[in-house]
């Protein structure tokens, strides 16, 4: 969902991710997700559900295939 304590910058750091993914609604109430959070995976590819809509990882033999479908 995107708040600034949901992704300790630690653990991002340690687990050195190459994709992250945001489940969070657009304009939402609690304005997620937040600049804290988009800063410390700012090295990573961001799939935002509020942007990109479904997100579909599949991996077939060792390739991933990464969609999106508009929300």
């Amino acid at each position: 969902h995107g708040s600034k304590t949901s992704s300790d910058e630690y653990f991002i750091k340690k687990i050195n991710p190459i994709y992250s993914i945001i489940s969070v609604g657009k304009n939402n109430r609690y304005n997620h997700p937040s600049i804290e959070t988009l800063n410390s995976i700012k090295n990573t590819k961001v799939f935002r559900t509020d942007k990109d809509g479904t997100i579909s990882f599949k991996i077939n033999r060792n390739v991933l295939d990464v969609e999106t479908y508009e929300p």
